[in-house]
């Protein structure tokens, strides 16, 4: 989780720093920096977790087709090799 967080919070920096301070001149050392820190990190949270479920649910499939690739592959490599 820990990961996660460090990701999120770059990207709430990145995002404070090179565009909500470019289109609200003064807000940086404000009390309102903080509270477009704070909401910045629930979205962007919040759409990383969406982006997590969407992919998960829309590869469910896919976990079949990667171990039969997978198997074809180990079953390639000794002749390759020899």
């Amino acid at each position: 989780m820990s990961t996660v967080a460090g990701a999120v919070n770059s990207l709430v920096t990145v995002l404070l720093k090179d565009i909500v301070v470019l289109a609200i001149p003064g807000i940086e050392g404000t009390a309102k920096e903080m509270t477009w820190c704070r909401v910045l990190t629930i979205v962007t949270g919040m759409i990383a977790v969406g982006l997590a479920l969407m992919l998960y649910f829309m590869g469910k499939g896919i976990r079949t087709t990667v171990l039969e690739v997978t198997g074809v592959w180990a079953s390639v490599w000794p002749i390759l090799l020899s």
